[in-house]
């Protein structure tokens, strides 16, 4: 049985961080054009775009910075038409249309410009200033409607995903597979020998302590950056996430992974850790206390975006492997290690396999593991031959998956992007 714009409406009430200050009778009817336009054609491109369910007045001026609210004169119906006309103009990283609900019918008002620095906690990175919204111009609960795809329907409080309709189910308690424990320590091993460079070298001078969360983020901010330009792209892919001890065995051709075209050992391999060092060393440098994840979101100086716009570079690169056939093979240290690499076929696929209903993987429900492609079978075998691996599968359209070994069973976790 299929889910549709009503049932996503019913279910926000129940999920919405606070009260839902919206009608919801009134919202349904907003969330059922926004899926009709989704279904729809522009000129040949796909009707992409963000609503925002606030009334005019709400969205702060800021003038001659800040978010632009561009209001129509006069307002104009909301419809599924007049969506798909206004999409090329509202291009969905830097604009929202927006809709009132007072008065009646739901009206399109006009648009805001916010620019495109909302995305960096989804797509990974810091919100630099620019010229779009500070955070307090938009309403902090308003709802925000992302249409991303056919009938695929994403809604925000404010910046927070709440839930969302895609390939016909409703997903509330939405999974950010980033936030949960078990992920970050299957990678604590790298993160301390990064801290234990950080102190063995604190002989050159008086650093400052660095604390986890620094590289923790950092780590997470790459893969978002790599996982996105993979959607992106459109083609799919796979990265798999391996011990360095079992990583470099399948290099060696040792194991049940077999890399086409393997890198050769040296400084280029290992750039994330020099980049990430470099990051540790900047903040750290001639300070007193403990720097962590605050101090680099604050910190605009040139030479810290420089190492950031090198670390998204990797992940540029990172994702470009991931076009040709076979998966990125990392070690749980970052360190890419060959691309093109296939899973043996000859292991067995896992006949059942359990999907998430939260992030920590403690609610679950059986799936069947032939319900799915190549990949995804690829990566079932991976995390079962490998279990302190890790497989992220990303399909052609978009989707994304998370694959563990946990507790004995193949688990496997799905994560929203926006955008």
């Amino acid at each position: 049985m299929f889910a549709y714009p009503p049932d996503l409406a019913r279910r926000l009430p129940k999920c919405w961080p606070g009260r839902l200050a919206v009608d919801p009778e009134a919202l349904e009817h907003v969330l059922s054009v926004a899926y009709q336009a989704s279904l729809m054609r522009e000129e040949g491109r796909a009707v992409r775009f963000r609503l925002l369910v606030a009334r005019p007045e709400e969205v702060g001026e800021a003038e001659p910075l800040g978010a632009q609210r561009l209001a129509f004169e006069p307002s104009r119906e909301l419809s599924a038409d007049e969506l798909r006309r206004l999409s090329p103009a509202t291009g969905f990283t830097h604009t929202l249309i927006g809709v009132s609900l007072e008065g009646g019918e739901p009206r399109i008002w006009g648009i805001v410009n916010t620019g495109p620095s909302w995305l960096a906690r989804s797509w990974g990175g810091r919100a630099l200033p620019s010229h779009g919204a500070a955070p307090d111009q938009l309403p902090e609960h308003a709802p925000v409607i992302h249409v991303t795809g056919p009938g695929r329907i994403l809604v925000h409080s404010g910046e927070t995903l709440v839930a969302a309709l895609e390939r016909g189910k409703v997903t509330d308690a939405v999974n950010d597979v980033f936030s949960a424990d078990w992920l970050s320590a299957l990678f604590a091993g790298g993160r301390e020998e990064l801290h234990q460079r950080h102190r063995d070298a604190t002989g050159e001078g008086v650093w400052a302590e660095v604390d986890d969360s620094l590289v923790h983020n950092l780590s997470q901010h790459m893969v978002r950056r790599a996982l996105t330009h993979i959607r992106q792209a459109a083609h799919g892919g796979m990265l798999l996430f391996a011990d360095p001890s079992v990583a470099r065995g399948y290099l060696k051709g040792q194991g049940t992974v077999r890399v086409k075209y393997g890198l050769a050992d040296g400084a280029p391999r290992r750039r994330y850790r020099s980049l990430t060092q470099r990051v540790m060393r900047s903040l750290a440098e001639a300070r007193e206390g403990a720097v962590g994840w605050d101090d680099f979101v604050v910190d605009r100086s040139a030479a810290l975006r420089e190492v950031e716009d090198a670390i998204f570079e990797l992940s540029r690169s990172v994702a470009m492997m991931a076009a040709v056939d076979g998966a990125v093979l990392l070690d749980k240290r970052f360190e890419i290690l060959g691309f093109g690499a296939e899973v043996s076929a000859e292991l067995p696929t896992p006949p059942r396999v359990w999907e998430a209903l939260d992030p920590a993987g403690e609610q679950t429900r059986e799936d069947r593991a032939e319900s799915v492609g190549t990949r995804h079978h690829a990566a079932y075998r991976f995390v079962t031959a490998h279990p302190e691996g890790l497989a992220v599968v990303v399909s052609h359209d978009g989707t994304v998956r998370f694959v563990a070994h946990r507790d004995g069973r193949v688990v496997w976790w799905e994560q929203f992007f926006s955008g």
